[in-house]
């Protein structure tokens, strides 16, 4: 795949079944508001974290001081259908569909209700050219990035009270033939929404410890892709005991990454942890997850020139084992 190739389809962001009792498959969601709100909204085809499977919407709002409201539903499989040839999901009344660059989510709900249209701003992005997170032929965990950024605006409504909002937004999806347990030991994630600059990595960790570890990065620079890389380094650094789960947790994430025509020097410090353990109770097997909010110092090398970016931005770690 050549640098700024991003190789995604349509398709790649349509269902992707397997017959399997472990197949699972999910599209996630996720807003930034100008008013400093948030949300995330993850239709689960078949949930991977729960057995049996179950077709399942979650819905979290975050308001300004950092109080989460949640909200979710299971749904009968007569009720919910999936397209092979693009993003078109629907659970019930919700849904979430494609049409070229506008992609709308559409979550009802009493207390609390979602509707929104992403723009796609960015071009989709299927890591490596396979959109594969893990791949060893018998066990099978795919990810592809249909919207590494879009601009949003809709109306939000959160204990019965609606606001209109925008803001800036962002959509990936999840499938696999096999429990993540099964492959997956543990893996850091982020992205960046940087006025002139997107980025996108995660490091992953395969579950047997004789493999490789996976990592990919994606830059791009307004809507243009800037650097793929299908190999970054990643340190982590000054861990600290969680006080929910009682594990140590790095709070410095160090990343170096180097493509043909750009490299980047990536610093995430961690300033709180705004979501923790949320899925140990929901999964079959451990699952210790960690959203941060944290501060990045990114340097960024293009022809010779260099460009350095600060700001506040979101990642990920979840602990299989």
């Amino acid at each position: 795949m050549k640098n700024g190739s991003t190789a995604y389809s349509d398709k790649d962001d349509g269902l992707h079944y397997y017959k399997t009792s472990n197949y699972y498959e999910w599209w996630y969601n996720d807003v930034h508001f100008d008013n400093g709100y948030s949300c995330v909204i993850v239709y689960h085809q078949a949930c991977g974290f729960l057995h049996p499977r179950l077709n399942l919407i979650t819905k979290e709002i975050y308001t300004p001081d950092g109080k989460k409201i949640l909200s979710s539903s299971i749904f009968r499989p007569g009720d919910c259908s999936a397209s092979e040839s693009k993003c078109d999901v629907k659970l019930g009344e919700n849904y979430l569909k494609q049409e070229g660059d506008i992609y709308r989510v559409f979550a009802p709900g009493n207390d609390m209700a979602i509707d929104l249209l992403f723009k796609r701003v960015v071009p989709g992005w299927k890591p490596a050219g396979t959109g594969y997170l893990y791949n060893n032929h018998e066990q099978v965990q795919g990810w592809v990035v249909p919207v590494p950024r879009a601009e949003v605006q809709g109306t939000v409504k959160v204990n019965g009270k609606e606001m209109k909002v925008k803001g800036l937004g962002y959509h990936d999806h999840n499938w696999s033939n096999v429990n993540m347990y099964d492959s997956l030991r543990n893996w850091y994630w982020g992205r960046i929404h940087h006025p002139e600059y997107t980025l996108i990595y995660y490091y992953l960790y395969p579950a047997r410890r004789n493999e490789s570890n996976i990592s990919r990065l994606f830059l791009a620079r307004g809507n243009k892709v800037l650097m793929l890389s299908d190999k970054i380094e990643l340190k982590a650094s000054d861990a600290k005991v969680d006080d929910i789960t009682g594990i140590p947790v790095p709070r410095k994430l160090s990343i170096i990454a180097a493509g043909k025509t750009a490299s980047i020097k990536l610093e995430v410090i961690t300033r709180s942890i705004f979501d923790s353990n949320i899925l140990l109770q929901m999964a079959p097997w451990p699952v210790h997850y960690w959203r941060f909010k944290a501060d990045y110092l990114c340097e960024i090398r293009t022809g010779g020139q260099v460009e350095k970016l600060q700001g506040q931005t979101m990642s990920e770690q979840v602990l299989l084992r």
